[in-house]
């Protein structure tokens, strides 16, 4: 079942992967990157807490886990998570990286129960249009399709936009760490 749910976040691009091999000890990473991170601490007013460095979480020398602090009520970088585990392989840093939006199983799950739930509606009510030719059914059914189309359709974009932004940016960040 987990597998399942892993390749249905991954089509949906709230999973994404990416491995890097460098030439830099793990210690010498750990001491770059450390410079970025702050200790997460789960804080109410995240918001209102501003500080100079880019990630929050903790990086030991063989696993790390990452986010974006909360800049803005705004922006939506905070939205996931980067979980990596570093393992020296011939001589190189090999760094295997999970990117992923914040509680991928629960937010898929809520995603489809919701989807389920007005679609179902929507369908009865078209049905009804269909069985007993009142307009009601009509009106109901479409406007239910599209309130769900807009209304699910933006949040799972914003976690796709979310996630792609920081595979990306963390992907770079440590490109130039080895320099």
């Amino acid at each position: 079942m987990k597998k399942l749910f892993k390749k249905i976040l991954k089509r949906l691009g709230l999973i994404d992967n990416f491995t890097l091999e460098l030439s830099i000890s793990q210690q010498t990473l750990v001491d770059k990157l450390s410079k970025n991170v702050d200790d997460y601490q789960p804080d109410l007013f995240d918001i209102f807490t501003f500080n100079k460095k880019e990630y929050k979480g903790f990086i030991r020398p063989d696993k790390f886990e990452l986010k974006r602090p909360k800049s803005s009520l705004i922006t939506f970088d905070h939205l996931a998570e980067a979980i990596g585990k570093m393992k020296i392989d011939d001589n190189k840093l090999a760094i295997s990286t999970e990117i992923r939006c914040i509680q991928p199983y629960m937010t898929l799950i809520g995603f489809g129960l919701t989807a389920s739930i007005f679609t179902s509606i929507a369908i009865f009510g078209v049905i009804s249009f269909f069985a007993g030719g009142e307009t009601d059914g009509l009106y109901v059914g479409l406007a239910l399709l599209i309130f769900e189309t807009i209304f699910l359709g933006l949040p799972l974009l914003v976690l796709r936009w979310s996630v792609r932004t920081l595979s990306w940016d963390l992907e770079q960040d440590l490109r130039k760490l080895r320099e």
